[in-house]
């Protein structure tokens, strides 16, 4: 189906990271149907996507407690661009509070202060779509997760700085 498809470009990563000190995890950016707004997912077992016609039709609210109930990490992307609108913050276990895809106007001291408000994990990210874009963003952590399941569980711990972050954010509790 179209879920082992994705997976497929994604061991093809694997395969080609062999060898070098890259290390691959395995993530979902999803958008349901109707609605703007981009969620991250990390931590997940191959099950939860493996009908994402289905997934994408069912929109956040359903899918937030299959998330949760499968163990994922749910985060919101870039709530404040043009077309997007911050979710309820009981359906998302963080919201991406840096994001550095300068492009768009991601309002990011406004997804930081959200992110605060309700005691949201923040995260950063480069929003890499071109070459230009690695490295522009993302998390710095003490160590390095073996797979998806303990990225989930680093973020989830907030054991992390931010990287790329211009607001002070680092320099408080997260």
């Amino acid at each position: 189906g179209a879920f082992q498809a994705y997976l497929e470009g994604y061991r093809q990563v694997c395969r080609a990271a062999e060898g070098t000190p890259l290390r691959v995890y395995y993530g979902a950016e999803l958008r349901f149907r109707g609605c703007g707004n981009d969620y991250l997912l990390y931590g997940f077992p191959e099950e939860l996507l493996a009908k994402p016609a289905e997934v994408i039709a069912m929109g956040i609210v359903k899918f937030s407690a299959m998330a949760r109930e499968a163990g994922a990490f749910l985060v919101q992307a870039h709530p404040y661009r043009d077309y997007c609108l911050p979710v309820d913050p009981y359906l998302i276990d963080a919201v991406e509070g840096v994001n550095r895809h300068d492009v768009h106007a991601n309002r990011n001291d406004l997804a930081v202060a959200y992110g605060r408000r309700y005691g949201l994990r923040i995260t950063g990210g480069s929003d890499c779509h071109h070459p230009a874009d690695v490295g522009r963003g993302g998390i710095e952590a003490e160590w390095l997760p073996e797979d998806s399941m303990d990225l989930a569980r680093l973020l989830r711990a907030g054991d992390y700085r931010i990287l790329g972050d211009d607001s002070g954010l680092n320099a408080g509790p997260v």
